[in-house]
């Protein structure tokens, strides 16, 4: 039975996960591990989600656009 047919009573759609990928990223988002989902939607397409959440975003000062060269 293929995963696409099955309905369930009241759903309004159904995905299958693909993979989770486990990311520890130090550049972005400092000492920090999270997860990222790749589900498969009944259409085909696909859809990675991540779990990261912001809970307070610090104030952050104007930066000034630099050129490819590093140039203002």
């Amino acid at each position: 039975m293929d995963w696409r047919a099955i309905d369930l009573h009241g759903a309004a759609s159904i995905s299958r996960v693909v993979n989770v990928f486990e990311i520890r990223d130090m550049r972005g988002i400092p000492w920090t591990k999270y997860k990222i989902k790749v589900l498969e939607e009944g259409s085909g397409g696909f859809l990675a989600v991540a779990n990261v959440c912001v809970k307070k975003m610090p104030m952050a000062l104007p930066m000034e656009r630099q050129g490819s060269d590093g140039q203002k």
